[in-house]
């Protein structure tokens, strides 16, 4: 079967992590041997298990106590799942089911519908705004108006002062009256997008949670004289966090490109503890957007900080944990 399989465990309605079902069954539980632990209260051991079939997708129930739901109807025998399902462990634990056919290639671009312009999004970064630097560039406005993340699943996500959000394919936005729209081309098997984090992002991170206050990240500009540390507790500490992982993926030989990946759900446990975990996903969204803006008002490019669905990381040439 070639079509695409996922779970988007979805907490506090924000996706927090995405699983990809493969040909292994994925298994479901409190239990650390499980696929996906999930610790909350009223999950089971070994909860459930979803699988691909010959049929298609499927999840079954391993006779947990609090119950399996399929859309409010409880599983008592394997269930086939559907795009958009809502997969439920006990009476917190919700899962949105994902399917779709593999897409023929194809390479996003960005029109300019007021100009009539078409723009290949072929590299990591496309920058709209006033400055000289930007991808686009326009008349009058901030140097930086906009900053569209491109990934190499297809996804592409929009970051403006307002925060960030990802992009459909013919979806149209207006920034500072121009109007834009999302949509793609076919491109040949080899294309592949061009890295664009180096010379975007050209700063070190030195970051240690045993500072004289606490937690304390500084930044460190590598071509300018520009140094500058955050001390708010929760800011430095989301950063040590996605700076550990990043450390730990270099250490293991992973490739840039999928370096540092971090499930916000861990993000979450790792800043606020497990007992905030139901409130926390809009905390988080509150936190990432303080944290980008003071680090644009000290004169750093926020988007550094990249964001994809139900994960996070850092694209940064340099890092030291302590």
């Amino acid at each position: 079967m070639n079509t695409r399989a996922e779970l988007e465990l979805i907490r506090d309605d924000a996706v927090v992590r995405v699983i990809r079902i493969g040909d292994d069954p994925v298994r479901l539980g409190r239990d650390l041997a499980n696929t996906v632990v999930l610790l909350d209260e009223d999950v089971s051991a070994h909860h459930a298990v979803v699988q691909r079939t010959a049929e298609g997708l499927s999840v079954r129930d391993l006779r947990s106590t609090n119950g399996t739901f399929v859309n409010g109807d409880r599983v008592t025998e394997p269930r086939m799942l559907e795009d958009g399902d809502e997969l439920v462990l006990g009476a917190s634990v919700r899962l949105r089911v994902r399917r779709s056919e593999p897409a023929a290639a194809a390479r996003p671009v960005l029109e300019d519908l007021a100009a009539g312009t078409l723009h290949a999004l072929d590299a990591e970064r496309f920058t709209i705004g006033a400055g000289e630097d930007c991808d686009i560039r326009l008349n009058d406005g901030p140097a930086r108006l906009a900053t569209l993340m491109v990934h190499l699943d297809g996804e592409v996500w929009l970051g403006t002062s307002d925060g960030q959000r990802p992009l459909a394919v013919n979806e149209t936005f207006e920034l500072q009256g121009h109007t834009f729209r999302l949509n793609q081309v076919p491109v040949g098997r080899n294309a592949t997008l061009r890295s664009a984090a180096a010379p975007r992002y050209p700063y070190a991170l030195s970051v240690t949670l045993e500072g004289p206050g606490g937690a304390v990240a500084t930044m460190r500009h590598l071509v300018e004289p520009l140094t500058y540390s955050v001390t708010t507790e929760n800011r430095a500490t989301l950063l040590y966090v996605l700076a550990s992982r990043l450390r730990d993926d270099r250490a293991e030989g992973r490739l840039d490109e999928e370096a540092g990946w971090c499930d916000d759900e861990d993000v979450l446990v790792a800043v606020w503890g497990r007992a905030a975990m139901r409130q926390a996903p809009s905390n988080y969204s509150v936190l990432l957007h303080r944290l980008r803006k003071e680090l644009e008002e000290a004169g750093f490019d926020p988007w550094f900080i990249e964001k994809r669905r139900g994960a996070i990381r850092l694209r940064l040439p340099e890092i030291e944990v302590t």
